[in-house]
């Protein structure tokens, strides 16, 4: 919220309006912190591309296409985590594996 209010101080073309009427809508994304940015970072480019004004329209065509990719590499890998691929090929030792490290 507090980066689409900072987007109304930019001298860039942005609808801020429009964002904000689906704000609701945006809210029901799960995302964390560094998604929202990366989420807004291309979907104002992907305006500035378009020459239009930076919209929500934009910003739910970024968030589709993502949560697509992310599927597709969930899929991939067949469910499993960044930490369960890194910790099956002994790059990355888990928090219960340390523990056991440690008092074994």
């Amino acid at each position: 919220m507090n980066r689409i209010k900072t987007l109304e101080d930019e001298e860039s073309k942005v609808d801020v309006d429009d964002i904000m009427d689906h704000i609701e809508d945006l809210s029901k994304e799960v995302m964390n912190g560094k998604e929202v940015r990366n989420a807004i970072t291309t979907a104002r480019q992907l305006a500035q591309f378009k020459d239009e004004p930076f919209r929500y329209s934009h910003l739910k065509h970024v968030i589709g296409v993502s949560g697509r990719f992310g599927k597709y590499l969930k899929d991939l890998r067949m469910g499993l985590t960044d930490d369960d691929i890194k910790l099956d090929g002994g790059l990355r030792l888990s928090y219960k594996a340390d523990a056991v490290c440690e008092s074994g």
